[in-house]
């Protein structure tokens, strides 16, 4: 009888200090994915306010059409927004197609684009990986981020259209 209450105990003892290991280990990577999280969330408030900068440049200097300037409109419609949108992709598409002379904005919102997308792409790979998705399971953690596809002052492809696409190719395994 000693025999036994002295394995339940150590038995006991051993799924306590399991249990312990687990949560502490729990806690630290969701704190982690805290820290990448507003890594990421700064990265893209700051992506879109030099965005938001440019268009209203474009706008009080009339570089736009009429047409275009519906874009720039749109575009203020998600200025509050915490999270990349293909929308907001869709109307910089446009607004860089047709925009001109903004150079030296280009290459500071292509590098802004780059740091935002590797911030991204470091988020989701870690959140992807074992045992950090089986710890986010259920917390506001477990999502991916979107990437931003549009590089500015170069030529791009409509992210509706590469969208569609790509869901195509999810869809049915050809890509077109």
């Amino acid at each position: 009888m000693k025999t036994l209450k002295g394995c339940l105990i150590s038995l006991f003892i051993f799924f306590i200090f399991c249990f312990s290991i687990t949560y502490c280990f729990k806690y630290f990577t969701i704190k982690s994915f805290e820290n990448k999280y507003d890594e990421v969330n700064k990265s893209w408030i700051h992506l879109l306010t030099n965005i938001n900068d440019k268009n209203a440049y474009l706008y009080k200097k009339s570089l736009l059409n009429d047409s275009i300037n519906l874009y720039v409109e749109k575009n203020n419609l998600y200025k509050q927004t915490s999270q990349n949108n293909i929308k907001i992709q869709e109307n910089e598409f446009y607004i860089d197609k047709y925009s001109h002379d903004t150079d030296s904005i280009n290459s500071l919102l292509n590098s802004l684009v780059k740091d935002y997308n590797n911030k991204a792409k470091n988020y989701n790979f870690s959140r992807q990986s074992f045992p950090n998705f089986l710890f986010l399971k259920g917390s506001i953690y477990n999502f991916t981020f979107k990437y931003y596809y549009i590089n500015y002052g170069e030529i791009n492809e409509n992210p509706l259209i590469r969208e569609e696409r790509v869901n195509n190719f999810i869809e049915t395994g050809v890509f077109e």
